[in-house]
């Protein structure tokens, strides 16, 4: 380490310095920066303020190379690298937590503030956007993706005063940097570089495998999932993500080392449970089905241990939506509401069928998907009255119940909006899959009295127990004990019978077992109730080479066929607290007969 280096006592403390030299001695900043970058050729900190200094005495050329390298550093920073990948997989409030935290232990990191603006502009808020665009382009001004969001954002701006009716179908696509394709792309260089550069941490590997199982290369995904084992053996997330996709099989030396693993004392406790959930998994390939039943109960039971969840809530927010919202309610709120018939809401519960459905109207020429938005829950949580979730004991309904007309257009037009945000085509018509959003039926009707429901049905029996069976990182917590699974199957049944009883067709219903015995038939009823003429394409749906970041996202891609169906059947004598929390549901589901 150089004298004038040691003399600052840290890269960090060289770094300050280097900047508080900036306006008066340029020259000096500049020699800083070379001597902390001599030391340490990656630091970003130190390239950025070379690229700074640089401009300062009219280098432009060398300023910009210099700016380049810092930018490019920056985005191989894990906290940098998974704030990209989390917006990519729509997670906007997570990305910019961790581009925040990026960007205060580096207050002039260009790509930092870069990607802080992009995510506040996803979630419109412009004014913040600016001026993180500002900050971005004064250390960088030729940062090209920070010049391109700010026309982007400018033009989202003049889209925002516009409130000709119909406006909402007139799109504004983002950039490169849509969600999706644009950072997915990116996402899959940075990962290869990223794993070159830290190959000791299983966390990139797993991830990287996530980017490449999203875009359909299943293989390639294994064996990244494989790289985090050799990194640690013991990193769960890694061994479940095998588990989740059938293009590969556990080895039986796979399974004697799971039995191993879960038994090992030094493993953390969400490693343990994800470890029983691929053991589950293991153990049902190879025909073990009580081991396997038991090695799912034991990773949902440790899952379960970190949560509070409360089935009732469930049920007494079913009993105030079906009292609140009745024949006379929606009399009386005729006329109200935002008119757009812009949305399709596809919903159900998780493992329904609904990735599929999803999948087959998105092959559609008029139709575009969005993935599993959560703008109807943030909006209903705007009426909660400060609750966390507007359906555990809110005032919610109440307070929706009381709008008057001219707030539900407002709330109807606020999803449109944020919905847009995240669109890249001009397509007349976009799908939300968000499953959940069943729980805010009444939110909808009121608010998008002609947006378009599927309701995504399978059997009950066949529906819960792959949600048991399934390991979710969050969010699906009724899905840790077969009893709370029937409960929560129970209320979505009560909730859509009654709203089948005061809307007779408003919602359009696709059952799983009928869709896999005559698929045309049942694709052209629902293209018939979208409103779109029978498109031939929708028939070769797994052709469609989008992204898919569900853990159906393998299943999507092949033909329609009966593998899973009847998979419940081989764990039937251990379901006995399921059959009884669904009751008489169990034995009078409405799918195809040889089905069900």
């Amino acid at each position: 380490m150089s004298e004038a280096l040691h003399a600052q006592g840290s890269k960090e403390h060289a770094v300050q310095n280097g900047r508080r030299l900036l306006t008066l001695d340029p020259g000096s900043a500049e020699r800083q920066a070379r001597i902390i970058i001599e030391g340490d050729p990656d630091c970003v900190d130190a390239n950025s303020l070379l690229g700074m200094a640089l401009r300062r005495q009219g280098r432009v050329e060398e300023a910009r190379q210099a700016e380049q390298k810092a930018i490019g550093l920056s985005m191989l920073r894990p906290p940098l690298f998974e704030a990209v990948m989390t917006l990519a997989q729509q997670q906007p409030g997570k990305s910019q937590r961790l581009a925040l935290d990026f960007l205060s232990e580096h207050p002039d990191n260009a790509a930092a503030m870069r990607l802080v603006a992009e995510v506040a502009a996803r979630m419109g808020q412009f004014d913040d956007a600016e001026r993180f665009l500002e900050g971005a382009l004064c250390v960088a001004p030729d940062f090209d993706r920070a010049l391109s969001l700010r026309a982007t954002i400018h033009r989202l701006r003049e889209a925002g005063t516009d409130s000709k009716a119909g406006s909402f179908r007139s799109r504004i696509a983002w950039p490169e940097t849509a969600p999706g394709e644009g950072l997915l792309a990116e996402g899959l260089q940075l990962y290869e570089a990223i794993v070159q550069q830290y190959p000791e941490k299983p966390e990139n590997w797993v991830s990287y495998g996530h980017v490449l199982r999203t875009v359909g290369a299943q293989d390639e995904a294994v064996a990244k999932y494989r790289r985090a084992i050799e990194a640690r053996a013991t990193y769960g997330e890694a061994w479940c993500a095998i588990g989740d996709l059938k293009a590969s099989r556990f080895t039986v030396s796979d399974v004697d080392e799971l039995k191993r693993l879960v038994r090992t004392s030094d493993v953390s406790e969400l490693d343990r449970a994800q470890l029983h959930f691929a053991l589950g998994r293991a153990l049902e390939q190879y025909g073990d089905y009580q081991a396997s039943f038991d090695a799912y109960a034991e990773g949902n039971r440790q899952r379960s241990q970190s949560t509070d969840y409360d089935a009732d809530a469930v049920t007494r927010h079913v009993d105030r939506s079906i009292s609140l919202f009745d024949r006379k309610y929606f009399a009386r709120c005729a006329g109200g509401g935002e008119p757009s018939e812009d949305p399709i809401f596809v919903l159900g519960l998780p493992r329904s069928g609904s990735t599929l459905l999803e999948q087959i109207l998105s092959t559609h020429p008029q139709i575009e998907p969005t993935g599993e938005l959560s703008d109807i829950p943030n909006l209903a949580n705007t009426l909660s009255d400060g609750k966390a979730a507007a359906f555990q004991d809110s005032p919610y309904l109440e307070n929706l119940s009381d709008l008057p007309g001219p707030e539900r257009q407002r709330l109807g037009r606020a999803y449109l909006w944020n919905a847009g945000l995240k669109r890249r085509t001009t397509k007349p018509f976009f799908v939300d899959k968000m499953p959940n959003n069943w729980l805010h039926l009444g939110f909808i009707l009121s608010t998008l009295p002609n947006a378009k429901i599927i309701d995504a049905r399978r059997h009950p029996i066949a529906c819960c127990f792959s949600n048991f069976r399934q390991y979710f990182a969050s969010g699906q917590e009724f899905t840790y004990d077969l009893r709370d699974i029937g409960r929560f199957y129970v209320a979505y049944t009560r909730m859509m019978a009654h709203f089948d009883a005061i809307a007779p067709g408003r919602i359009h219903r696709v059952i799983h077992e009928d869709l896999v015995a005559r698929p045309e038939a049942e694709i052209r009823r629902m293209l018939d109730y979208v409103g779109v003429e029978f498109n031939q394409d929708c028939l070769r749906f797994h052709e469609n080479k989008r992204e898919v970041r569900t853990a159906s996202s393998e299943q999507v891609r092949r033909p329609i066929n009966r593998e899973g169906v009847d998979q419940w059947r081989s764990f039937e004598p251990w379901l006995g607290p399921l059959k009884e929390a669904l009751g008489p549901i169990a034995d009078s589901y409405p799918g195809a007969p040889d089905e069900a």
